[in-house]
């Protein structure tokens, strides 16, 4: 009977110092953000208890980390559980894993490459440029982006340097569509949103025309980057400009303009499959529009596409050696940015749009297309540290803009960024 009484004595007692026992309150960490070297062995930050009488204890041993990659790269979260008297608490916390792989060299992110080049045309006519190849399945943290400015025209340079930083470090920008005033005419897509709607009117052959200007429904070409990460450029108009819908056709024949002959299409194009077999909605997550067309399946259609897109009273000069901003689409999914330097600038002459279609083709391209160029061309990066090899925080203007005043500003831009976080 005692050792009954003992017993029950025991279990009471327990009972009661359970009952006393503080509630567990929540975990925290000593630090909130350490860096780590690929294939290092992680070590947990020291987890302090808090119970709800304001204690406090060690409980590293006890607790649990999930989340982390130590072959990885990049910004990771961690999450830190721990459990004590039937109560579950959990904190986050971050950590950076470098790997060296991703370290940018000559000022440029893995992925990304610049070239310059020299071609000397008929006549001795001599271009000179750079080639920016970015390949996105190499880096994975490349992101392509479509800026616009919401005010005044701003330099390449600036919109490059102003990158919002959700969107990573930027890396390379050139400029992209075309504008009048502070009001870009070329559609802008960015994060899934119409930043601005292809123009669907123009007045032929210009705005001094007055009462005699012809109103031109104008069909242009687009490049965008789609939901899944391809890239494809289509001939697009705004059929609906209130919903910002934006529908892309097959061909340019279907349109009925053609700048040339001077004959232009009397209405403006709908999204009608009776009328347009084949058309469909467009909607890149990026992207940014301007003309023309340079090559399609491979196949050189600069010059077809330059009158039926009706570039030539916009001041394209596709027919002159003049600077040009292109961008192209290689067969295995790489992006191509060129500038070509022009008007005398750097010693070049320029090139004509067919010239330049050939040689996206020669670098595999598929598709390709011009943007604005002349003054506005502009290709930008930080400059190279000359010590680490990495890069710096100047912005580096690479071509040679050729207006007397200097870098042109504008309204639109393509911004590439490595986003590690």
């Amino acid at each position: 009977m005692k050792k009954l009484f003992f017993v029950l004595g025991a279990m009471l007692l327990l009972a009661s110092c359970v009952q006393d026992m503080p509630a567990l309150d929540s975990i925290s960490v000593s630090e909130d953000h350490r860096a780590f070297e690929k294939g290092e062995d992680f070590i947990g930050e020291t987890v302090t208890a808090t119970y709800a009488d304001g204690s406090t204890a060690d409980v590293t041993n006890g607790a649990e980390y999930h989340g982390y990659d130590m072959q990885g790269d990049g910004l990771q979260t961690i999450t830190v559980i721990y459990s004590e008297g039937g109560a579950t608490v959990s904190t986050t916390y971050d950590i950076t894993v470098h790997d060296p792989q991703y370290d940018w060299k000559k000022g440029l992110p893995k992925g990304v490459t610049v070239e310059s080049f020299q071609w000397t045309f008929e006549g001795g006519n001599v271009c000179k440029g750079y080639k920016a190849t970015v390949d996105f399945k190499a880096n994975p943290y490349l992101k392509f982006n479509c800026v616009k400015t919401s005010g005044p025209k701003r330099t390449t340079s600036y919109q490059f340097e102003h990158l919002d930083k959700k969107r990573g470090t930027p890396a390379l920008a050139v400029n992209a569509g075309y504008f009048g005033g502070t009001t870009s005419v070329s559609p802008v897509f960015s994060a899934g949103k119409v930043l601005q709607v292809a123009w669907g009117t123009f007045n032929w052959p210009n705005d001094e025309a007055g009462a005699a200007a012809i109103p031109l429904y104008a069909v242009r070409a687009c490049l965008g980057q789609m939901t899944d990460g391809h890239f494809e450029m289509q001939w697009i108009y705004c059929t609906d400009k209130y919903k910002q819908t934006h529908t892309a056709y097959p061909n340019l024949d279907m349109i009925g303009n053609n700048e040339k002959t001077e004959t232009f299409r009397p209405t403006p194009p709908t999204d009608s499959q009776t009328d347009f077999p084949g058309c469909f909605s467009w909607k890149p997550v990026e992207g940014v529009g301007a003309g023309p067309y340079l090559v399609r399946d491979g196949k050189n259609i600069a010059m077809d596409s330059y009158w039926k897109e009706c570039l030539n009273s916009g001041g394209t000069s596709g027919q002159y050696y003049v600077n040009r901003t292109a961008a192209g689409i290689t067969a295995d999914g790489k992006l191509i940015l060129v500038v070509c330097d022009g008007r005398g600038a750097n010693g070049s002459a320029g090139v004509k749009l067919d010239q330049l279609a050939d040689k996206f083709i020669e670098w595999g391209c598929t598709s390709a297309m011009n943007f604005d160029g002349g003054g506005s061309t502009t290709m930008v990066k930080y400059k190279t540290d000359t010590v680490t090899g990495g890069r710096t925080n100047q912005v580096q203007v690479i071509n040679h803009p050729s207006d007397a005043s200097g870098e042109r500003p504008v309204v639109s831009c393509i911004v590439i960024s490595e986003k590690r976080d």
